[in-house]
């Protein structure tokens, strides 16, 4: 009764309060700008975590992408105090991406985060990129957009999708030790 009341704590958190705490440490640590929806809540099963629906991803002060799901997993520490909370990966599905020439950035940008033993995960997402007139010039069809951060400095990209119906996969494997680049097509 004990242990399950403490993972329950969270569940009577000001939410708003824990809603601004989950948006800063989302940017400090993968320097990802995200806007919670109001409806956030919180699920105990299979992990302690945070989930929210209509979730903005923002570049350069600008809406790149929508998500209609995302969880946000939270580390077994200290749950007593709201601040205290530690994002450990996050997972978002359905996103739909409108990119453009000046917001592609977004992603190397996403690579080049250096947390440690941390993932994201785009699950079923589609990428619409956008010419000047904001005309889309192709869309791809993400099953899978995954970015790994492992220990020894390891970043790693995995993704499948689909580009013009055709049925691709791509890796990106990155050590910053060894300084090698290994990608796969």
């Amino acid at each position: 009764f004990i242990i399950t009341s403490y993972f329950l704590i969270p569940a009577f958190y000001d939410k708003n309060k824990i809603k601004k705490h989950l948006e800063n440490q989302i940017f400090e640590k993968y320097n990802l700008r995200v806007e919670l929806d109001e409806s956030l809540k919180y699920g105990l099963f299979p992990s302690p975590h945070f989930f929210s629906k209509n979730t903005q991803i923002n570049y350069n002060s600008k809406n790149i992408g929508f998500s209609e799901k995302n969880k946000i997993y939270i580390s077994l520490g200290n749950f007593f105090f709201s601040d205290q909370i530690n994002i450990k990966d996050l997972i978002f599905k359905q996103t739909n991406f409108k990119i453009n020439n000046l917001s592609f950035r977004f992603f190397i940008d996403l690579f080049n985060n250096n947390e440690n033993e941390r993932y994201i995960k785009f699950i079923n997402s589609k990428f619409f990129y956008l010419d000047q007139y904001d005309n889309t010039i192709f869309l791809i069809n993400f099953k899978k957009l995954n970015y790994h951060f492992k220990e020894n400095i390891i970043k790693e990209v995995i993704s499948k999708f689909d580009i013009f119906n055709i049925p691709a996969s791509f890796k990106l494997k990155h050590s910053e030790k060894d300084k090698d680049f290994f990608i796969e097509l």
